[in-house]
């Protein structure tokens, strides 16, 4: 790979984002790539953040010169964003777009805002990719009212209102993008938005059939027939548009079952569904992008059979499929329909912490939560939740030891001390990670600040995620486990922790430092980790906490 130009010679930037892009083209996604590879990414990676960085900086660029990259680049960012390293082209993107925008490039930064846009809403960063794609919107429209790029701006819009629930602002953007479609001959859609015509044609009329979809899925079985009988003509549509587009006609045998599933036949659409995916399993080219849609589906018509193991399974198999592929958005769909199946078993039956009626197959669902996330997330490494949840039910045991009235006192005392609750919440602590992008939860590379503030949202994320299954006493103790005693902690920043959240707090701290992972390959002792806490007690984390591990560390063999 060429070194970062030293001068503003737009040869030499395009040479560099061309060969980066020439270095990447055998590699395979970032969730396969061995040890080696993905580092060699991260490094060139960095190359790349730290070039647009010296350009954004660089005061008075020159208009012509922007110009003749921007193209080079935008292919660059892009790749990135295929390769599933969708936090960094999000960023990237976005940081380019306004570089373009300030020197008035508007149709260069349309493209690239756009984007922008397009990664933040697949990310849920719903209300910033609300605010690029206005922006987007607004540069296209002062290069003209009908640019063909807004073929795509309108599209982006139109999904972002599909995925927050605006149905109306939805459907109003998809017509409007299929009008300027309707408007521009072939070659011009293919330059401006490098596919065919029948292609976006087809894409734009999915987008519609699903809205018609979702929107009877919200309606009562009653109501959902007008939503119904428009999904189907717009899947005769895209049937005829796409007979020669086998990868389409997957997707569409997929839609026959979910049409099935809302109107009510469910056993019909069980069958054809399975009978797809065992297709699907035979290699199909639609295989890939189509397996997790398929598993979910199946997961709805389990649950709705009452087969609520089955529709985990099912799930599971779906996040299982989703990791595999560069789509954060679909891990977040599975995450949501996981959710939703398991609220309806489990939130009808908690009471108090909920614990007690949690039954052994709950349980190993939930294991299995956790060990989904430790096969995401590398960086934490493998057994981290198992660690952190048997350590604090030591020190549980210890402190208990130390004053057992701490045992019987009301669930809302903040000394309260229940053994299930800490083995539990040490379990799930960071079950909000499944919300978080793997290719940041695995970045090596330094964090920006932005990137600080999405990987701190897996603790209210994990709440979330417990509050919508029944979880409260585990949620709140979710919520305080990096929280610190003098305030600095997060979400919150409180100063007064429940004995529980400072247990697994200390815990989580203790076993990040002593256990290997992939970022740190040489894990501290501990000895040096207890010299930290120590250090840190009284101040982050609560004094008879870290006494207690001090204790049993010390009781440990060597």
């Amino acid at each position: 790979m060429n070194p970062v130009p030293g001068s503003l010679d737009p040869r030499a930037w395009r040479s560099f984002f061309r060969s980066t892009l020439w270095s990447w083209r055998d590699s395979p996604q970032l969730r396969a790539m061995d040890q080696g590879a993905f580092e060699r990414y991260q490094s060139e990676s960095r190359f790349v953040q730290d070039a647009l960085a010296a350009l954004s900086s660089t005061p008075r660029l020159d208009q012509a010169f922007l110009a003749q990259i921007a193209p080079a680049l935008e292919r660059l960012l892009q790749r990135m964003n295929q390769f599933g390293d969708d936090i960094t082209a999000f960023i990237l993107f976005k940081q380019a777009g306004s570089l373009l925008e300030d020197h008035g490039l508007d149709e260069a930064a349309a493209r690239a805002l756009q984007w922008a846009g397009r990664c933040g809403r697949d990310l849920r960063y719903y209300d910033e990719a609300q605010m690029l794609l206005d922006r987007a919107l607004a540069c296209a429209l002062r290069v003209d009212l009908h640019h063909p790029h807004l073929i795509e701006i309108y599209s982006s819009i139109g999904l972002l209102c599909h995925f927050t629930r605006r149905w109306d602002e939805a459907e109003s953007n998809y017509r409007k993008s299929l009008a300027l479609l309707d408007l521009w001959p072939q070659a011009e859609v293919l330059r401006q938005c490098r596919l065919p015509k029948s292609r976006i044609l087809g894409n734009r009329l999915t987008n519609l059939l699903d809205l018609h979809l979702v929107r009877a899925q919200q309606s009562s079985p009653g109501a959902r027939g007008p939503e119904l009988m428009a999904a189907k003509n717009l899947l005769a549509r895209v049937r005829a548009l796409s007979a020669d587009d086998p990868i389409a006609l997957e997707f569409a045998t997929a839609d026959d079952g979910e049409i099935l599933l809302l109107e009510g036949r469910v056993e019909e659409a069980g069958g054809l569904l399975t009978a797809h995916l065992d297709h699907l399993a035979l290699g199909s080219p639609a295989a890939p992008r189509l397996i997790p849609a398929v598993h979910r589906l199946l997961a709805m018509v389990c649950a709705e059979e009452g087969r609520i193991r089955e529709a985990y399974d099912h799930c599971r198999e779906a996040l299982e499929e989703s990791l595999h592929r560069p789509s954060v958005y679909w891990e977040g769909v599975v995450v949501d329909t996981t959710l939703d199946i398991l609220s309806r078993s489990i939130r009808p039956r908690m009471t108090g912490t909920g614990l007690d009626a949690l039954n052994a197959d709950d349980r190993q669902i939930l294991n299995n939560l956790v060990l989904m996330l430790e096969r995401k997330d590398w960086y934490t490494g493998n057994n981290h939740s198992r660690a952190v949840s048997r350590m604090s039910r030591m020190l549980g045991e210890r402190l208990m030891g130390d004053s057992p009235s701490q045992c019987e006192r009301p669930g809302d005392s903040p000394d309260y001390l229940d053994l299930q609750l800490l083995e539990l919440g040490g379990l799930l602590h960071d079950i909000g990670k499944l919300r978080i992008p793997w290719s940041l939860l695995n970045k090596s590379n330094p964090l920006t600040p932005i990137e600080h503030r999405i990987l701190e949202s897996h603790v209210s994320e994990g709440g979330a995620m417990l509050r919508q299954l029944g979880f409260v006493s585990l949620a709140r103790l979710v919520e305080e486990h990096h929280e610190k005693l003098d305030g600095s902690g997060y979400p919150l920043g409180r100063k007064r922790l429940s004995l529980m959240g400072a247990v697994v707090a200390v815990t989580d701290a203790y076993e990040a430092m002593v256990t290997p992972n992939r970022r740190y390959t040489a894990p501290r002792s501990r000895q040096s980790a207890i010299k930290e806490l120590e250090d840190c007690s009284g101040r982050f984390y609560h004094p008879r906490v870290v006494q207690a591990l001090e204790d049993i560390v010390a009781g440990q063999p060597p």
